[in-house]
């Protein structure tokens, strides 16, 4: 993994973010974005630091903490996730994640409490591994269970409004439609999290589209923007997060985003990306 500084507030530096309802523009950018639609360029990074929630069974005074790192350059992935806990009775637990593509569930390991009540565990990077076939940035939440199964802290990853620190930072390229196999198009993600606001934004290129044609975004499978490609086929759209949710659509973060598309009229997908 790259070495960065972990969770540096002065990541808002480098974002601007337009606090009024998302914004569109489908001005002509012929210059950008061009090239073929491999996956060659495309990056994804993810980090996040938050308190995670006790359920009705954790013990009274008990708390866990997570720290996740994921990023993906070039079709590598890398990842770490540290857990620790205070005032847990001795014993081992069972830390698992819950993954966005199935919503199934995938033990990572076990989380051993010592007889002061602290347990400390690091999965990636130099400590226990994760299972095979496991990408981390599909993972959407993270859980701990006692010895008797029942889960007593719990964190969604998409929850960003709950992070003391968040960064996420996503190129994808997009793919063309049936309809329009020439088109080109670039996806590009990023948002901070700075006490307890989420900002940022979502940033869709497109080129080689119908000229003159509405055109509709649509997040996850759902319209949340219509506008026109221009007079030579070219879009620019752009819109960020809402709300004290911090949400682009109701119950969808910027870290919950799993697709996104321009599709026309009839519903035919004309560019799509999976970021």
């Amino acid at each position: 993994m790259k070495t960065r500084s972990k969770f540096v507030g002065t990541t808002a530096a480098i974002f601007a973010f337009c606090v009024a309802f998302p914004l569109v523009s489908a001005s002509a950018d012929q210059n950008r974005g061009r090239g073929d639609n491999g996956m060659d360029d495309d990056e994804h990074l993810f980090e996040i630091e938050l308190s995670m929630t006790p359920t009705a069974d954790a013990p009274p005074g008990s708390s866990a903490r997570i720290s996740f790192e994921a990023e993906n350059e070039n079709g590598t992935p890398t990842a770490k996730l540290e857990l620790k806990t205070r005032n847990l009775p001795a014993g081992t637990y069972t830390v698992a994640v819950t993954l966005k593509s199935d919503g199934s569930s995938v033990v990572l390991g076990s989380l051993t409490v010592n007889n002061e009540g602290e347990g400390e565990i690091e999965f990636g990077d130099d400590g226990a591994p994760f299972p095979s076939g496991i990408d981390p940035l599909n993972v959407a939440s993270v859980t701990i269970t006692g010895v008797n199964g029942v889960v007593l802290f719990q964190a969604d990853l998409s929850n960003l409004t709950t992070a003391s620190t968040m960064n996420i930072s996503i190129s994808a390229s997009a793919t063309a439609g049936p309809g329009v196999p020439n088109a080109t198009g670039t996806v590009a993600i990023n948002g901070f999290a700075s006490r307890g606001r989420v900002k940022g934004s979502l940033l869709f290129t497109g080129h080689g589209l119908p000229a003159n044609t509405p055109v509709f975004l649509t997040v996850n499978g759902i319209s949340v923007k219509s506008f026109h490609t221009n007079k030579t086929g070219d879009l620019n759209v752009k819109i960020g997060p809402k709300g004290k949710t911090g949400t682009i659509l109701p119950g969808v973060t910027l870290a919950g985003i799993t697709s996104v598309a321009i599709v026309d009229r009839n519903g035919n997908v004309l560019l799509q990306a999976n970021p």
